[in-house]
Protein backbone atom coordinates (compact mmCIF):
# COMPACT_ATOMS: atom_id res chain seq x y z
CA UNK A 1 0.00 0.00 0.00
CA UNK A 2 1.42 3.33 -1.08
CA UNK A 3 1.45 6.30 1.33
CA UNK A 4 0.72 9.62 -0.31
CA UNK A 5 2.77 12.58 0.76
CA UNK A 6 1.05 15.78 1.87
CA UNK A 7 1.47 18.13 -1.02
CA UNK A 8 -0.83 20.86 0.35
CA UNK A 9 0.32 24.40 -0.38
CA UNK A 10 -1.54 25.99 2.62
CA UNK A 11 0.69 28.12 4.83
CA UNK A 12 0.52 27.71 8.62
CA UNK A 13 -1.52 30.36 10.42
CA UNK A 14 0.50 32.62 12.72
CA UNK A 15 -0.93 33.29 16.17
CA UNK A 16 -1.61 36.92 16.90
CA UNK A 17 -0.35 38.48 20.12
CA UNK A 18 -3.14 39.14 22.60
CA UNK A 19 -3.71 42.77 23.52
CA UNK A 20 -5.23 44.12 26.69
CA UNK A 21 -8.45 45.90 25.94
CA UNK A 22 -8.87 49.34 27.44
CA UNK A 23 -12.02 49.57 29.54
CA UNK A 24 -14.02 52.72 29.57
CA UNK A 25 -13.98 54.83 32.74
CA UNK A 26 -17.58 54.78 33.89
CA UNK A 27 -16.92 57.24 36.75
CA UNK A 28 -17.27 54.83 39.64
CA UNK A 29 -15.15 52.14 41.29
CA UNK A 30 -11.41 51.98 41.67
CA UNK A 31 -8.85 54.38 43.07
CA UNK A 32 -9.30 57.90 41.78
CA UNK A 33 -9.28 61.48 42.98
CA UNK A 34 -12.26 62.36 45.16
CA UNK A 35 -13.37 58.75 45.66
CA UNK A 36 -14.96 57.52 48.87
CA UNK A 37 -17.47 58.82 51.33
CA UNK A 38 -17.13 62.49 52.18
CA UNK A 39 -16.49 63.60 55.75
CA UNK A 40 -19.42 64.92 57.75
CA UNK A 41 -19.68 66.93 60.95
CA UNK A 42 -19.94 63.71 62.97
CA UNK A 43 -16.92 62.08 61.33
CA UNK A 44 -14.45 60.82 63.89
CA UNK A 45 -10.68 60.61 63.85
CA UNK A 46 -9.24 59.26 60.60
CA UNK A 47 -8.08 55.64 60.72
CA UNK A 48 -5.07 56.36 58.54
CA UNK A 49 -1.66 55.16 59.68
CA UNK A 50 -0.20 57.30 62.45
CA UNK A 51 3.15 59.00 61.71
CA UNK A 52 6.41 57.94 63.27
CA UNK A 53 7.28 59.61 66.57
CA UNK A 54 10.43 61.08 68.05
CA UNK A 55 11.38 60.87 71.71
CA UNK A 56 12.21 64.59 71.66
CA UNK A 57 8.69 65.71 70.66
CA UNK A 58 5.78 65.71 73.16
CA UNK A 59 2.21 64.99 72.07
CA UNK A 60 -1.17 66.57 72.75
CA UNK A 61 -3.76 63.78 73.00
CA UNK A 62 -7.53 64.20 73.18
CA UNK A 63 -9.84 61.35 74.24
CA UNK A 64 -13.62 61.77 73.91
CA UNK A 65 -16.37 59.69 75.52
CA UNK A 66 -19.59 58.80 73.76
CA UNK A 67 -22.79 60.83 74.32
CA UNK A 68 -25.16 59.84 77.10
CA UNK A 69 -22.59 59.35 79.84
CA UNK A 70 -22.42 61.67 82.86
CA UNK A 71 -19.80 64.38 83.24
CA UNK A 72 -16.22 63.34 83.94
CA UNK A 73 -15.62 66.34 86.20
CA UNK A 74 -16.12 64.46 89.46
CA UNK A 75 -13.72 63.44 92.21
CA UNK A 76 -14.18 59.73 91.48
CA UNK A 77 -13.43 60.18 87.77
CA UNK A 78 -10.41 62.29 88.71
CA UNK A 79 -9.20 59.48 90.94
CA UNK A 80 -9.86 56.89 88.22
CA UNK A 81 -7.85 58.87 85.67
CA UNK A 82 -4.90 59.18 88.06
CA UNK A 83 -4.93 55.41 88.56
CA UNK A 84 -5.09 54.81 84.80
CA UNK A 85 -2.15 57.18 84.28
CA UNK A 86 -0.07 55.28 86.85
CA UNK A 87 -0.82 51.99 85.09
CA UNK A 88 0.06 53.44 81.69
CA UNK A 89 3.38 54.66 83.09
CA UNK A 90 4.42 51.00 83.45
CA UNK A 91 4.22 50.67 79.65
CA UNK A 92 6.31 53.76 78.95
CA UNK A 93 3.58 56.40 78.55
CA UNK A 94 4.65 59.48 80.53
CA UNK A 95 1.76 61.85 81.20
CA UNK A 96 3.10 65.30 82.08
CA UNK A 97 -0.16 67.30 82.27
CA UNK A 98 -3.86 66.62 81.90
CA UNK A 99 -7.21 68.40 82.04
CA UNK A 100 -10.60 66.76 82.55
CA UNK A 101 -13.62 68.23 80.77
CA UNK A 102 -17.23 67.10 80.87
CA UNK A 103 -16.98 64.74 77.89
CA UNK A 104 -13.28 64.56 77.00
CA UNK A 105 -9.79 64.53 78.47
CA UNK A 106 -6.67 66.39 77.31
CA UNK A 107 -3.22 64.88 77.86
CA UNK A 108 0.31 66.20 77.31
CA UNK A 109 2.51 63.11 77.07
CA UNK A 110 6.01 61.93 76.19
CA UNK A 111 6.87 58.59 74.56
CA UNK A 112 9.97 57.04 73.05
CA UNK A 113 8.33 55.48 69.99
CA UNK A 114 4.99 54.80 68.32
CA UNK A 115 4.64 51.30 69.78
CA UNK A 116 5.01 52.70 73.30
CA UNK A 117 2.24 55.20 72.61
CA UNK A 118 -0.03 52.45 71.31
CA UNK A 119 0.26 50.06 74.26
CA UNK A 120 0.32 52.91 76.78
CA UNK A 121 -2.91 54.42 75.48
CA UNK A 122 -4.50 50.97 75.38
CA UNK A 123 -3.67 50.47 79.05
CA UNK A 124 -4.93 53.93 80.00
CA UNK A 125 -8.12 53.53 77.98
CA UNK A 126 -8.98 50.10 79.39
CA UNK A 127 -8.43 51.14 83.02
CA UNK A 128 -10.30 54.42 82.65
CA UNK A 129 -13.26 52.92 80.76
CA UNK A 130 -13.69 50.12 83.30
CA UNK A 131 -13.74 52.65 86.13
CA UNK A 132 -16.32 54.82 84.34
CA UNK A 133 -18.56 51.80 83.69
CA UNK A 134 -18.40 50.86 87.36
CA UNK A 135 -19.26 54.39 88.46
CA UNK A 136 -22.12 54.72 85.96
CA UNK A 137 -23.36 51.11 86.28
CA UNK A 138 -22.93 50.88 82.55
CA UNK A 139 -21.71 48.25 80.08
CA UNK A 140 -20.16 48.54 76.67
CA UNK A 141 -17.89 51.03 75.00
CA UNK A 142 -17.06 54.31 76.72
CA UNK A 143 -14.99 56.19 74.19
CA UNK A 144 -16.57 57.80 71.16
CA UNK A 145 -13.67 57.23 68.79
CA UNK A 146 -9.95 56.57 68.70
CA UNK A 147 -7.79 59.19 70.39
CA UNK A 148 -6.59 62.25 68.50
CA UNK A 149 -2.86 62.96 68.70
CA UNK A 150 -0.90 66.05 67.64
CA UNK A 151 2.90 66.07 67.59
CA UNK A 152 4.35 69.22 69.17
CA UNK A 153 7.62 69.97 67.38
CA UNK A 154 8.24 73.66 68.11
CA UNK A 155 8.16 75.90 71.22
CA UNK A 156 5.22 77.84 69.79
CA UNK A 157 3.18 74.68 69.24
CA UNK A 158 3.82 73.50 72.79
CA UNK A 159 3.06 76.89 74.35
CA UNK A 160 -0.28 77.07 72.53
CA UNK A 161 -1.09 73.48 73.51
CA UNK A 162 -0.42 74.19 77.20
CA UNK A 163 -2.62 77.29 77.12
CA UNK A 164 -5.35 75.37 75.33
CA UNK A 165 -5.27 72.48 77.81
CA UNK A 166 -5.24 74.63 80.95
CA UNK A 167 -7.81 77.17 79.69
CA UNK A 168 -10.18 74.73 78.03
CA UNK A 169 -12.53 74.38 80.99
CA UNK A 170 -12.77 78.15 81.42
CA UNK A 171 -13.44 78.50 77.71
CA UNK A 172 -16.35 76.06 77.79
CA UNK A 173 -17.74 77.63 80.97
CA UNK A 174 -17.33 81.15 79.52
CA UNK A 175 -15.59 82.38 82.66
CA UNK A 176 -12.42 84.40 83.15
CA UNK A 177 -11.05 82.07 85.80
CA UNK A 178 -8.06 80.15 84.53
CA UNK A 179 -7.42 77.89 87.50
CA UNK A 180 -9.16 74.54 87.24
CA UNK A 181 -9.20 71.93 90.00
CA UNK A 182 -9.57 69.16 87.41
CA UNK A 183 -6.27 69.94 85.70
CA UNK A 184 -2.60 69.89 86.65
CA UNK A 185 -2.19 73.66 86.54
CA UNK A 186 -1.52 73.70 90.29
CA UNK A 187 1.70 71.73 89.62
CA UNK A 188 2.86 74.00 86.80
CA UNK A 189 5.36 76.38 88.40
CA UNK A 190 5.64 78.68 85.38
CA UNK A 191 1.89 79.36 85.12
CA UNK A 192 2.35 83.10 85.72
CA UNK A 193 4.84 83.31 82.89
CA UNK A 194 2.49 81.42 80.59
CA UNK A 195 -0.79 83.15 81.41
CA UNK A 196 -0.07 86.46 83.08
CA UNK A 197 3.18 88.22 82.26
CA UNK A 198 3.12 88.01 78.46
CA UNK A 199 -0.54 87.71 77.50
CA UNK A 200 -2.33 90.59 79.23
CA UNK A 201 -1.99 94.35 79.02
CA UNK A 202 -1.51 96.53 82.12
CA UNK A 203 -5.22 97.25 82.46
CA UNK A 204 -6.12 93.58 82.10
CA UNK A 205 -3.45 92.55 84.61
CA UNK A 206 -5.05 94.58 87.39
CA UNK A 207 -8.47 93.04 86.75
CA UNK A 208 -7.16 89.51 86.32
CA UNK A 209 -4.88 89.29 89.34
CA UNK A 210 -7.49 87.67 91.56
CA UNK A 211 -8.76 85.39 88.82
CA UNK A 212 -5.28 84.13 88.00
CA UNK A 213 -4.22 83.50 91.58
CA UNK A 214 -4.05 79.80 92.41
CA UNK A 215 -5.71 79.01 95.76
CA UNK A 216 -3.81 77.10 98.39
CA UNK A 217 -4.12 73.33 98.16
CA UNK A 218 -3.24 70.83 100.84
CA UNK A 219 0.29 69.42 100.37
CA UNK A 220 -1.06 65.86 100.68
CA UNK A 221 -3.32 66.35 97.65
CA UNK A 222 -0.50 67.88 95.63
CA UNK A 223 1.74 64.95 96.47
CA UNK A 224 -0.90 62.41 95.40
CA UNK A 225 -1.39 64.25 92.12
CA UNK A 226 2.34 64.60 91.43
CA UNK A 227 2.94 60.89 92.05
CA UNK A 228 0.58 60.04 89.20
CA UNK A 229 2.42 62.26 86.72
CA UNK A 230 5.87 62.01 85.19
CA UNK A 231 8.57 64.64 85.16
CA UNK A 232 9.31 66.09 81.71
CA UNK A 233 12.37 64.73 79.96
CA UNK A 234 12.23 66.57 76.65
CA UNK A 235 13.85 69.96 76.18
CA UNK A 236 10.58 71.44 74.89
CA UNK A 237 8.64 70.64 78.05
CA UNK A 238 11.47 71.53 80.41
CA UNK A 239 12.27 74.99 79.12
CA UNK A 240 12.00 75.09 75.34
CA UNK A 241 8.43 76.41 75.26
CA UNK A 242 9.61 79.62 76.98
CA UNK A 243 11.34 80.68 73.77
CA UNK A 244 7.90 81.32 72.28
CA UNK A 245 7.02 83.95 74.90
Amino acid sequence: MEIKKNTSTCKPVRKRKSQQRILQNLGHGGVREGAGRKKSKNSGVSHSRRPELSSSHPLHITVKIRPGLPSLRTKKCHQALRYAIRRAKEYGLRVIHFAILSNHVHLIVEVKEKHTLSIGMQSLGICFSKAINRLCHNKGSVFKDRYHAVILKTPTQLKRALIYVFENAAKHAKKLEVFDFYSTLCLFNEWKLLFFEKRYSKNQKQGCRKCLSIPKIQPEKLQVLSESLSKPQTWLLKSGWMRAL
